[in-house]
């Protein structure tokens, strides 16, 4: 079996957890004895090996490489985003090494750069194609549907014209796969993809659980680790820890981000010795001095990473109920889950696990256990299961 996978960007070039993805999955299926290859867009034409992995870079055909967005301006960026909708540009050095290599299935992981406009191609070869969602990229030019501080309750006008020619270009696709059935839901939900079969796959590599030692005081410890940003509602952990009145509890706070946010973080903090800011810590130390994890996204994360980090680490979990985060808790058994709009519910959660003993805190532990290895299987197998039953 021979996978192409198609990413935006690839090794060394990071916009996010997507692309460390894509180089996760590529390297895992090449240790399962696949043959496999990674298109991805850049400056200028090139071809090279990085770990083993056949890479072929295309110059990209718009306006510009989407890995160099973030200091364009708006009007840039908007006509980038409509290029991209629907781009023919990219059919002729695409199907150039398509045509060449021959791959059973092609897989689109992060369509950006390429436009939706890829899997036209690839049906034009009689290729089957597979597309990950791990974004809102097919929905909304921003690829958060988040504005002025709150979640979209639909798809906007604007987002609507802007995305219907990638909404024609989805019956192109023969299987989508979700990080989350959130992701699944929100996108079916919109009519797209309405011939592909439906997957999900919880992205993570294949982790053990850890279980490191809970309770090691007479109090308990809670953690946040990740962005300081507002999306993530980091200020909102502070106030509720605060209004708990957990004085004997202490709150860790590891990661950076904005600092004007920081700073509005730490001045909420003040005087509050039991708040210890860490700035960027090492994971495993991180929760090696915590018993609880607290993920607060205001933002409806399609899929959060720490959540699995927290559950390999045997740590329970205090999440809000956005995106997909809530699929993945099975609350007062792997953790509690809490409204973010109402804070109270927060501190009512802080307040409950302080009180919970060490006996109560171990069988969670083990709750994650069972619940973890069944339900983040080895993501290179689920893909490869996928890949057989699109050829099958």
């Amino acid at each position: 079996m021979k996978i192409a996978l198609l990413s935006s960007s690839y090794h060394p070039y990071y916009k996010g957890g997507g692309e460390y993805s894509v180089k996760r999955l590529a390297e895992g299926l090449l240790s399962h004895n696949l043959e496999v290859f990674v298109i991805t867009a850049y400056q200028e034409e090139r071809q090279e090996d990085i770990d083993g992995v056949r890479v072929f870079r295309i110059k990209h055909p718009n306006i510009y490489w989407s890995f160099e967005s973030m200091h364009k301006p708006a009007y840039q960026k908007l006509v980038w985003h409509m290029i991209e909708a629907y781009n023919p540009k990219v059919a002729s050095p695409l199907l150039k090494i398509l045509e060449r290599e021959q791959p059973d299935i092609l897989h689109i992981r992060n369509v950006e750069d390429f436009s939706p406009y890829a899997c036209k191609v690839a049906k034009k070869l009689g290729i089957p194609v597979a597309v990950t969602l791990n974004s809102y990229t097919w929905l909304c030019p921003k690829a958060t549907m988040f504005r002025n501080g709150s979640n979209c309750p639909q798809q906007c006008k604007d987002c609507k014209l802007i995305t219907y020619p990638k909404k024609q270009l989805s019956k192109y696709v023969d299987v989508v796969v979700g990080v989350s059935q959130f992701m699944i839901d929100i996108h079916t939900s919109y009519q797209y993809f309405p011939n592909a079969q439906k997957e999900i796959v919880y992205t993570s590599s294949k982790v053990d659980i850890l279980n490191l030692p809970i309770h090691q005081n007479a109090y308990t410890t809670f953690g946040y680790i990740g962005r300081l940003h507002p999306t993530k509602g980091v200020q909102q952990i502070i106030e509720a820890f605060i209004a708990s009145s957990s004085v004997q509890s202490k709150l860790f706070i590891a990661g950076d981000g904005p600092e004007e946010y920081l700073t509005q973080c730490k001045k909420i903090a003040a005087g509050h010795e039991n708040i210890i800011f860490l700035g960027k810590h090492d994971a495993k130390e991180f929760y090696k001095k915590v018993d609880v994890v607290i993920i607060s996204s205001i933002w409806h994360e399609p899929f959060p990473r720490v959540l699995v980090e927290a559950y390999s680490f045997g740590r329970p979990v205090i999440a809000s109920n956005t995106g997909g985060t809530q699929e993945m808790v099975i609350n007062n058994k792997t953790g509690l889950v809490f409204d973010p709009q109402q804070n109270t519910q927060l501190v009512d959660c802080i307040v409950k696990f302080s009180q919970m003993n060490e006996e109560l805190l171990q069988i969670m532990q083990e709750n994650i256990a069972v619940f973890f290895q069944d339900n983040f299987k080895d993501e290179n197998m689920r893909y490869i299961s996928i890949y057989r039953s699109l050829l099958s």
